[in-house]
């Protein structure tokens, strides 16, 4: 039987009422039996994040707080003590931190909170830690999630997407933007987050910083932002015609995202684009093959932050295949497998001759951050299907 809209009103009145309850009994215990209102202030501590009806968790709030004031100086010791101190910490983390984002006071409350946690044991300290867990996981994202705004942040510059998520892995090989206590994961030379964007000096004020550390989007938003600007940099050469869906032709301004500078002279074995083309040729699968010739065909030398030409041309060229929206027309070339689901471990079909077909769906990406193609859904011969962005011409 399904319950009725009178007994789901009940069922969600028992949380509210239940630290109601406990509130009031810990009002009653702080004459009578003080020994017993840490068992009491338990209740509320474990249980108010669950009452979800605002109106009546800001009212508990409330009376948690004039609970907390009652109660005289000589009874917080122990647990009670800490129980007391917690409580309107977790209350600021609660608002302070969101889906994927952090705040710079965070990092102090968690460490606060997890010391605090230490007087408690067993089922009371997995209680405390679940309330914990639950508001931290606000800041996790997956790897599908970070792709998904990498190539959302790609498109809205007309940046190629294989570029920017092979720029985030290079930067940031595990995709963090936030430490467990919820600061921001900073690199040795103060880079920060997903995009390891760096202030260019202590009074930079080109981005709201505070935002580029505790906002996942913006950090990303940003690092797309700052590489496009290096597109249009003159002082850079050109690469072939200097076409934007083209991936090649972003040599240079990837290398800019990092430094124009001796160390990343194309060819040295070290240079920063090259990092990212690796990533590009091996885990966006442009080639379907690993990387082996460098990219740029001419050999390049620098003066400083000058170069020996002002063009030069590669030894491979292709454009995006990540740009496609639903309903565009595309090829599927002749070996393509069509998948079952977004996973290359799923059931396939394979393609005998190229096909070509519209696609039923814009880019998706998948749970593997290593993987750096994307895929579509298309429909063949009246069945759906996915097919990853490399098996599309």
């Amino acid at each position: 039987m399904y319950p009725s809209p009178a007994e789901k009103d009940l069922a969600a009145l028992a949380t509210p009422v239940k630290v109601k309850n406990a509130i009031l009994s810990a009002e009653g215990l702080i004459k009578n039996s003080p020994s017993k209102l840490a068992d009491q202030y338990k209740i509320i501590v474990f249980n108010m994040d669950q009452v979800t009806q605002s109106s009546y968790k800001d009212q508990l709030k409330k009376d948690t707080a004039f609970l907390a004031a009652s109660i005289p100086s000589t009874y917080k010791t122990g647990q009670l003590a800490a129980l007391i101190q917690m409580e309107p910490q977790f209350e600021q983390l609660d608002g302070l931190v969101s889906k994927w984002k952090s705040d710079a006071l965070v990092p102090g409350i968690y460490s606060s909170i997890t010391s605090e946690m230490k007087s408690f044991s067993g089922t009371d300290q997995s209680n405390l830690q679940k309330r914990l867990s639950d508001i931290m996981d606000r800041l996790k994202a997956s790897p599908a999630d970070i792709k998904n705004m990498l190539d959302l942040a790609a498109r809205k510059y007309g940046i190629p997407p294989e570029i920017v998520k092979s720029i985030a892995l290079t930067e940031n090989g595990s995709l963090t933007q936030f430490t467990s206590s919820g600061d921001v994961f900073t690199s040795l030379d103060s880079g920060y987050g997903i995009m390891q964007v760096t202030p260019l000096s202590p009074s930079d004020s080109s981005y709201d910083w505070n935002r580029v550390k505790y906002d996942l989007q913006y950090n990303i938003e940003t690092g797309v932002q700052i590489l496009k600007e290096k597109w249009g940099y003159k002082s850079l050469p050109t690469v072939n015609h200097q076409n934007i869906n083209s991936l090649e032709d972003w040599y240079f301004a990837v290398m800019a995202y990092n430094s124009v500078s001796q160390v990343n002279t194309p060819g040295n074995g070290k240079a920063y684009q090259d990092k990212v083309y690796r990533y590009l040729f091996n885990d966006a699968l442009i080639e379907g093959d690993t990387f082996t010739k460098p990219v740029i065909k001419e050999p390049v030398t620098m003066n400083g932050t000058q170069f020996n030409a002002a063009s030069y041309t590669t030894n491979y060229q292709h454009v995006s295949t990540q740009m496609h929206q639903t309903g565009d027309k595309v090829t599927l070339l002749k070996g393509a497998r069509l998948r079952q689901s977004t996973s290359t471990n799923a059931q396939y079909i394979t393609l005998s001759v190229s096909q070509q077909v519209s696609l039923a769906s814009g880019p998706i990406e998948d749970n593997t951050p290593s993987n750096l193609y994307c895929w579509y859904k298309v429909l063949y011969n009246g069945k759906s299907y996915y097919v990853a962005s490399i098996n599309i011409q």
